[in-house]
């Protein structure tokens, strides 16, 4: 039987997820200050699977998941405090995120990418096996983020919605910025530049988010000028 956790707080290092854990239910609870997995035991003892969790209107404080492989899970209404919440390493095949959700940033690897060389390539090399059998790793299409920032995924397995996500296509944003149009403004340029350089360790196709309930005005303006620009000159890969 699946275990429910309700109204609880989690903290600490957990350098192993223990069994059980399939088909848990989180609702209402609180992580704050917790390391989920270890990158050296990922690749020395073997990556944990985790399948059809659901989050639900949890919040997650200064929370880093490591090269954990998630598998038909559902996070709705995932808050964040003042850290975002990093996912280092960590696989997704199936997984969605819906509502309104705080700060997110997915990496290929451990941030820390000089210190943990040899066991990144390690998951980074994993996480291309997994991703080449996968049609959807994450479905954001029903959720709107304070930020999203996918830069471990290529964009083609993150599904999208075309009102406020846009998939670019890494190469052609590449080739744009060496030689741009002269008409171009030089805010869109710095912002597509950021974009890019998000993404240069990988060279992967890159999801753009925006949500009107949590930018300010102007910003709203500013992506909608970046992303007419995109589509004026063949930047976006779908959906558009």
């Amino acid at each position: 039987m699946a275990v429910h956790f309700r109204d609880q707080t989690f903290d600490g290092f957990w350098r192993q997820i223990p069994d059980g854990y399939d088909g848990a239910v989180f609702e209402n609870c609180r992580a704050q200050s917790v390391i989920l997995g270890s990158i050296m035991d990922a690749v020395e003892v073997g990556r944990t699977t985790i399948r059809d969790l659901e989050i639900r209107q949890c919040t997650a404080n200064h929370l880093a998941v490591g090269p954990l492989i998630l598998e038909n899970c559902h996070f709705d209404r995932l808050k964040t405090g003042r850290h975002p919440l990093h996912f280092n390493g960590t696989a997704f095949k199936d997984c969605r995120f819906t509502g309104t959700c705080g700060r997110i940033m997915i990496h290929d690897a451990s941030e820390d990418a000089l210190s943990f060389r040899h066991w990144n390539d390690e998951i980074v090399a994993d996480n291309d096996r997994i991703y080449s059998d996968v049609q959807v790793a994450i479905d954001i299409s029903e959720a709107t983020f304070s930020d999203f920032d996918a830069r471990g995924i290529r964009g083609e397995f993150i599904k999208v919605n075309n009102e406020n996500q846009f998939i670019f296509d890494y190469a052609a944003v590449e080739s744009f910025l060496q030689s741009p149009p002269r008409d171009v403004a030089e805010c869109d340029l710095r912002r597509l530049r950021i974009w890019r350089e998000f993404n240069e360790s990988t060279r992967y196709n890159f999801v753009m988010h925006v949500s009107p309930k949590t930018r300010a005005k102007n910003l709203l303006q500013q992506f909608e000028a970046l992303i007419k620009l995109a589509k004026a000159n063949g930047l976006l890969l779908a959906l558009c």
